[in-house]
């Protein structure tokens, strides 16, 4: 492997720094930086490295690409590591790594060096002043020449119920800036030792429905598993406060999609905000045709879509990266 006992294909080179390339070499690790459009590109990418007897047995990898069997078949048996700086791994088939004996790392359960990563926090707060304000209608209203503020007149967060599903770390954050905003805050999660924390003494505990239809903002949290999916089903948006606003910035599997577009159309909830929608994580820069909520959005001024970019800040882009190449160059010379 080029006089190197590893070799690494990049595929976010941008995001990776000059400190993180020498400590991959320092880790006998040579680096090919590339960008891959699509899974088509990188599979291309791994068959040429194989052919030309050079083949990579580390890939650093991205949201947009879908690292399944076909990428894991190319790697023709030689790829050891996915390495992704995230802490959902929805965009990987682990159960096909794991039969091709390739390890993924990844910052989940990075707790300590999580707990200061605020960037998907801070959006999901931005997404409930937008909904709460209407912030993007009246400036785009502004901009078209027109100076209607009674035609966009908000609320206050102030006394407001706050409802968290998901009283991890992120939904922790949330409460706090809850907390700060004067709302009343209340939170669900099976953890009932998250109620003991200091952060979260102030957080009142509920059951999962009372919560619903407490709320008059509800906030998800929650990470993606068996038991979390489509959590918010047909059923449970319908015991949602009559006039709620819901900000998702979790996964977009958690909510049952076409049970939030009905609710949305008959103002059972009266706006909501997404960072996340089904099978994001495997889009690359453009979005399915004729996806329902997308096409909702565009005529309708109580739903905010934004391209899964709770992490998507340069302080958490530069400290996730750097972190998850110490996480491999560890593994590896241990």
């Amino acid at each position: 492997m080029s006089g190197l006992r590893h070799q690494a294909l990049l595929l976010e080179p941008e995001f990776y720094g000059e400190d993180s390339i020498e400590l991959l070499q320092q880790a006998s690790i040579r680096v090919v930086r590339r960008h891959c459009a699509d899974q088509a590109e990188l599979v291309d990418a791994l068959e040429r490295a194989h052919a030309n007897g050079d083949p990579f047995n580390i890939l650093f990898v991205r949201l947009g690409l879908a690292i399944d069997t076909r990428v894991f078949a190319a790697g023709k048996g030689k790829l050891q590591w996915i390495v992704t700086p995230t802490t959902g791994s929805d965009h990987i088939d682990l159960t096909a790594a794991s039969m091709h004996h390739i390890e993924v790392l990844s910052l989940k359960g990075q707790l300590d060096f999580l707990k200061n990563i605020t960037s998907t926090a801070e959006l999901a707060w931005g997404l409930v002043l937008t909904l709460m304000r209407r912030i993007p209608h009246s400036h785009a209203d502004v901009i078209k020449g027109n100076w209607h503020r009674e035609h966009f007149k908000g609320n206050e967060l102030r006394g407001k119920k706050l409802g968290i599903l998901g009283l991890g770390r992120l939904g922790t954050i949330v409460a706090g800036y809850g907390k700060a905003f004067g709302m009343q805050v209340l939170g669900f999660d099976n953890n009932a030792k998250c109620f003991q924390t200091a952060e979260n003494r102030h957080v009142t505990p509920c059951e999962l429905e009372e919560l619903l239809q407490a709320s008059d903002i509800l906030t998800l949290h929650l990470p993606l598993d068996p038991s979390t999916q489509q959590i918010l089903n047909a059923r449970r948006i319908g015991l949602l406060k009559k006039g709620a606003c819901v900000v998702n910035t979790a996964r977009g599997e958690l909510m049952d999609e076409s049970a939030l577009l009905r609710a949305l159309e008959t103002g059972r909830i009266a706006a909501c905000g997404l960072d996340v929608l089904c099978h994001d994580s495997v889009w690359s820069n453009r979005i399915p045709e004729d996806h329902p909520l997308i096409a909702y959005a565009r005529n309708s001024d109580n739903l905010i879509i934004t391209p899964h970019m709770g992490g998507y800040t340069q302080e958490a882009i530069t400290r996730t990266r750097a972190f998850v190449v110490k996480l491999l160059c560890q593994r590896i010379l241990k």
